[in-house]
């Protein structure tokens, strides 16, 4: 077991632990918050959806190795910690997932899509103390709207570098000029130069890569909107109106996802698809996937096993290609996922969810 010193922790953290019925221990809560901040420290989006079906507790469970290794960053800091406490392992995992969408973690967009997608439009509603679908819409939006801030260069000023060691070579020049001090005064002269050009160099790249990316995102939003002013499916090679309404709702979040090229997409994500002629009334999730033409579906891109957690709508389209049948694969897509045949949802929520869920897709690189 792992000691460290005394930690602050959390106060959120604090109220959430408090839900699992168990005595404030303070040695405990410390050894339980280290082990979430060290799985925040190492999350990979594996572990994410590892901790999405604990805090949602999913028909499907984890795998018994994407659970030792959970289990693990808390055992370094309690050899007493029991993972077959499923109510006390729920409230860590969600911990983690609240926690990871307030850092600056590298697979953040990738955890709050996968805890929207989770979520289905409400039809996985989680027991815990936290609103965490919640939570992860705010985080997306907060991520997409840095993502779009136009950079300021002018907080991070070029600063001189200071030359040194310089003095005593001069010093030493003054009374004794020969080849020898000469040499020693240019390299001390040469090695501050390529400090100096460095600092530059990397500073001036820093701020380039900024606006690169700044530039990269505006094409991506007028590239869209370039696609919504056409009206016209690229897919499917006709016009928006001409879609029929069951399938437009999964055919433009397709094509948006395929012009979206930063994590989580576009603010106006909702707006853009509200323009394209999705109809508003409620259709059921299904009934979308077994409206779509075979051809269209079978070109998607697909996982190389669809999760039913994660991506339940690219869970129905895999069980519908299997079986090559409008119905045969709803009762089997119902029981693996644990949602309802009948769900139903707007054509927006439908398309955001697909839109979701594409991203996941096509920005997954299995980290």
């Amino acid at each position: 077991m792992v000691e460290t010193a005394t930690i602050t922790i959390n106060p959120d953290f604090v109220k959430w632990y408090r839900t699992v019925g168990v005595d404030e221990n303070r040695e405990r809560l410390e050894a339980r918050f280290k082990g979430v901040q060290a799985l925040l420290k190492a999350a990979t989006y594996k572990d994410v959806e590892t901790l999405i079906k604990l805090a949602f507790s999913t028909k499907q469970r984890p795998s018994s190795e994407s659970l030792e290794r959970v289990s693990n960053f808390f055992k370094q800091f309690d050899d007493l910690f029991d993972a077959r406490d499923d109510k006390e392992l729920k409230l860590l995992s969600a911990s983690a997932l609240t926690l990871l969408l307030e850092s600056s973690s590298h697979v953040l967009s990738l955890t709050g899509l996968s805890i929207k997608t989770t979520a289905c439009g409400g039809a996985r509603t989680p027991n815990l103390p936290m609103d965490l679908p919640g939570l992860a819409e705010q985080a997306l939006a907060n991520s997409a709207e840095r993502r779009r801030d136009r950079p300021d260069i002018t907080k991070d000023k070029l600063v001189a570098t200071k030359i040194t060691d310089i003095e005593a070579h001069k010093t030493k020049l003054s009374s004794t000029f020969d080849a020898e001090s000469v040499n020693a005064c240019i390299d001390v002269l040469s090695e501050n130069l390529k400090k100096s050009i460095t600092a530059v160099i990397q500073q001036s790249n820093t701020a380039l890569s900024q606006f690169s990316d700044y530039i990269k995102v505006q094409d991506e939003e007028l590239e869209l909107l370039w696609w919504i002013f056409g009206e016209r499916s690229i897919d499917l090679d006709k016009s928006f109106k001409d879609i029929p309404v069951d399938q437009r709702a999964l055919v433009l979040a397709k094509e948006m996802a395929d012009n979206t090229y930063f994590l989580p997409g576009p603010l106006s994500t909702k707006a853009l698809l509200c323009r394209t002629g999705i109809s508003q009334k409620k259709t059921k999730l299904t009934a979308a996937i077994s409206a779509c033409e075979t051809s269209w579906l079978e070109s998607l891109k697909m996982p190389d096993e669809a999760n039913p957690v994660v991506l339940p709508i690219h869970f129905g389209i895999a069980r519908r290609l299997e079986t090559n049948d409008e119905a045969a694969w709803i009762a089997g897509w119902s029981g693996a996922t644990g949602i309802d045949q009948n769900l139903s949802l707007s054509g927006i929520e439908l398309s955001l969810l697909f839109y979701s869920e594409q991203l996941i897709v096509q920005f997954d690189k299995g980290g």
